[in-house]
C-alpha cells in the first residue's frame, strides 16, 4: 500500500521536534549552551521600528473591534503596529529582556497592554482573544504540537502565524559551511508548519507577503559581525570567529549587511476548532 503524502499529525510534529533537536545539538557542540536569556542582546531588532512588510498583509484579516493575542511579540515589533487597527492588543513574550522592552511600548500605546513574561502554552490563565497571533515564533518551538493547541483554544475566530521559509536568524548557508565545514541543521519553517496543519485536518489559508523574498537591513545598531556570529554559531576568538572574519572581509559589506534568511515569507490563517464547532 501507497504511503500518504502527508503523514499522520504525531509523525510530523515527532519529524519537527528531531529538526529542532538536531539544531539545539548543533548549536550546543559549536557555541556551547545558550545563556538563560538568549534573545536578550536582540531588543532593538524586536522593538517598535518601520511598519512590518508583514502588516499590510496580515489586516485584512483583523476587524476594528478585534481583541488580539500577541504571542511572542518581542518588544512590541508587530503589536504597536496592529494596535490602531483593532480593539485592543495583549501581548506576551518567553524573554524577560523582551518582555521589559514590551511593557515600555506599552506604556505609550492606549490599546496595548503587556502579559508578565510567559511561556506558551502559558503556565497562568490567559484570557481568550478573537485573533491569537505570532510573527517568527515558530521556528524557535521544539514542542508544536501543544503550542497549536494552546495557541487554537485561546482564539474565538481567527488564529494567524506568519513565518518564513527558514528561520529568521538561519545563516547564509554557505558561510556556514565555509566556518565549520558542514552544513547548518535547518529548524522546522512554514513549508513544516503548512504540513503540519495538513496533517491535522485544518482548513487554512496561506497568503504570501509581497516583497517577501526582500532583504533587510540590520536593524536596532546592532554590530554585523556580533549578529552573524550568532547566526553561525561562532564564539569570538575561536578559530572558528578567524574564518567567519576573514569571509565577511572577503565579501560586499552593504550584501552583507542587508542579508536576510527568508526568501518568502506567508501568513497563514484558520479558524478554530472551537468557532467551527458552535
Amino acid at each position: 500500500m501507497a504511503q500518504p503524502l502527508v503523514p499522520d499529525s504525531t509523525t510530523v510534529a515527532d519529524a519537527w521536534r528531531a529538526m529542532h533537536d538536531a539544531n539545539t545539538a548543533q548549536a550546543t557542540r559549536l557555541s556551547g549552551p545558550n545563556p538563560d536569556d538568549y534573545w536578550a542582546p536582540l531588543v532593538p531588532r524586536f522593538s517598535v521600528g518601520d511598519e512590518p512588510r508583514e502588516l499590510p498583509t496580515v489586516a485584512p484579516l483583523l476587524q476594528p473591534d478585534d481583541t488580539v493575542l500577541d504571542v511572542g511579540a518581542g518588544a512590541a515589533r508587530f503589536s504597536a503596529h496592529s494596535a490602531p487597527l483593532v480593539g485592543s492588543v495583549t501581548a506576551c513574550d518567553g524573554s524577560p529582556a523582551m518582555s521589559e522592552g514590551l511593557r515600555r511600548a506599552a506604556d505609550s500605546i492606549p490599546n496595548l497592554s503587556a502579559l508578565p513574561t510567559t511561556s506558551w502554552p502559558p503556565a497562568e490563565p490567559v484570557d481568550l482573544a478573537d485573533v491569537v497571533f505570532c510573527s517568527h515564533v515558530v521556528y524557535y518551538v521544539p514542542d508544536i504540537a501543544p503550542f497549536l493547541a494552546a495557541f487554537e483554544a485561546h482564539a474565538r475566530r481567527l488564529c494567524i502565524i506568519v513565518a518564513g521559509d527558514r528561520a529568521g536568524a538561519a545563516p547564509p548557508p554557505d558561510v556556514f559551511n565555509a566556518v565549520h565545514g558542514e552544513p547548518y541543521a535547518e529548524l522546522p519553517a512554514l513549508n513544516e508548519l503548512v504540513q503540519l496543519l495538513t496533517s491535522r485536518g485544518t482548513h487554512y489559508e496561506v497568503r504570501r507577503v509581497p516583497g517577501g523574498s526582500a532583504q533587510g537591513q540590520v536593524q536596532g545598531g546592532m554590530d554585523p559581525l556580533m549578529l552573524y556570529r550568532r547566526r553561525c554559531l561562532v564564539q569570538e576568538g575561536t578559530p572558528a570567529d578567524d574564518r567567519l572574519r576573514q569571509i565577511l572581509a572577503s565579501r560586499d559589506p552593504d550584501d552583507m549587511a542587508s542579508y536576510s534568511a527568508f526568501t518568502s515569507i506567508a501568513v497563514v490563517s484558520w479558524e478554530p476548532r472551537s468557532s467551527l464547532d458552535s
